[in-house]
């Protein structure tokens, strides 16, 4: 009777040990899980900052891309206009020939 006393006694205080240690992984196991939440939301905090930088990002992007073709369209006339096709030269090369060609029977036709 004795035995199983101190049985029963020594199975209580290992029971309760278990218990205790049982609680114990429990309570780590929570907190493990709160910290994985935590860093999950600010993972998620992070990613969406990311992404509203990326949007910033594309649409800056876009509107550089406007503002070059615009550019390049600016340039392009601009170079029309400073430096004329071949063809035109050639009208103006000729308009130029015909008006010397003019001036000189002017001034021949006054010499004489």
């Amino acid at each position: 009777l004795e035995t199983t006393k101190g049985e029963k006694m020594r199975l209580e205080v290992d029971m309760k040990t278990a218990q205790e240690k049982y609680e114990a992984q429990i309570k780590e196991v929570e907190e493990e899980l709160k910290r994985t939440k935590d860093n999950f939301k600010d993972a998620m905090e992070s990613l969406e900052k990311i992404n509203d930088e990326a949007d910033k990002l594309e649409e800056t992007l876009e509107t550089t891309k406007r503002e070059k073709m615009s550019l390049q369209a600016e340039l392009d006339a601009n170079l029309s206009l400073a430096a004329p096709p071949d063809q035109a030269m050639e009208q103006l090369n000729a308009e130029i020939q015909r008006l010397q060609h003019a001036l000189d029977q002017e001034i021949k036709a006054k010499e004489e």
